[in-house]
């Protein structure tokens, strides 16, 4: 078609190719507008990845956590496997670390915890931690002493074992009171109704093995008492009389 007959007649056949195209631009725009959302999801839709295959296990918590969170700026090698690397002092992953008032122990966090929660602890394993018993179990971080506890030193181990407070072995020499102060016949068994007459330094003649046998030491023994020999009255055959003084 040339110039003159785009100009010619009213039913110039330039014009409506004109105006059909005018009408289709919209319509074009907003089946791309529609589709381009569609499009976009499939061009970016993930690929399913099997983690283990790097043998670190998403499991717990894990599971939910961000892939950025561990693979920084997007560097998936070398991304460490320790828990205590993630989540200590001065980790650079985005994971919560250790709590300043956690108590001193070995940097293998899975010992006690578990990928699902922090808190309650699956087990409590002593091995892993550093120091004395009493640095935890001094009734704020962990169960200490009851009130009712022998005065005894803080060498909790040795009575006690790491899976209960109760059927202690008893070793004489971390207490620090006196035979007495426990075995008065409350805290501890006492003097029987027969014993004899004696002090309360009951080491004098027993051992911390047994009460039987034992070893009678005299000085633990009060004195009789002084007595006073008042003869009979001159003339009659009467016993003397003895009276304690």
């Amino acid at each position: 078609m040339n110039r003159t007959s785009c100009r010619s007649g009213a039913r110039n056949p330039c014009r409506r190719d004109v105006l059909k195209s005018l009408f289709l631009l919209p319509v074009m725009l907003a089946c791309m507008l529609l589709a381009g959302p569609a499009a976009l999801a499939a061009g970016t839709q993930s690929v399913p990845f099997d983690h283990m295959s790097t043998g670190f296990e998403l499991d717990g918590a894990h599971k939910d956590a961000d892939c950025s969170g561990c693979h920084a700026r997007g560097v998936f090698k070398g991304t460490p496997r320790q828990c205590s690397i993630c989540h200590g002092t001065g980790s650079t992953m985005a994971a919560e670390v250790m709590s300043p008032n956690h108590i001193r122990t070995t940097s293998r966090c899975q010992e006690c915890h578990s990928t699902s929660q922090w808190k309650p602890v699956v087990r409590m394993n002593h091995d892993m931690v550093i120091g004395s018993c009493v640095s935890c179990h001094d009734g704020r971080k962990a169960a200490g002493k009851t009130p009712g506890h022998i005065a005894s030193g803080n060498n909790c181990e040795n009575c006690h074992n790491t899976s209960t407070f109760t059927m202690a072995r008893f070793d004489h020499s971390n207490v620090t009171g006196t035979c007495f102060s426990c075995h008065d016949g409350r805290t501890a068994t006492g003097k029987s109704p027969t014993h004899v007459s004696s002090g309360n330094a009951c080491g004098d003649c027993h051992s911390t093995t047994a009460w039987r046998p034992a070893g009678m030491l005299r000085t633990s023994i009060p004195p009789a008492p002084a007595r006073t020999v008042i003869p009979p009255a001159r003339g009659r055959r009467s016993r003397a009389w003895i009276m304690p003084t």
